[in-house]
């Protein structure tokens, strides 16, 4: 799959290959990703970032015992 924001690769879309082993129609499945992707593009271009990836947790600080002693 292709960030087009960060402009890299983030892994391979397995998704056609799959679906046509399901026995659907390859024509129907390409439409239908393409009309994904442009939704998935328009509404990320909004957010900021690749909404088809999760948010990336902040790291939470673990507190020491001398924090805990100050406090």
């Amino acid at each position: 799959m292709y960030d087009f924001i960060t402009g890299k690769y983030i892994g391979l879309n397995q998704a056609e290959d799959d679906f046509v082993l399901l026995g659907m129609d390859p024509k129907q499945v390409r439409e239908d990703m393409e009309r994904r992707d442009a939704q998935c593009k328009e509404m990320s271009l909004e957010v900021g970032r690749d909404i088809r990836r999760p948010k990336e947790q902040k790291k939470k600080h673990k507190i020491t015992a001398e924090e805990r002693e100050a406090y």
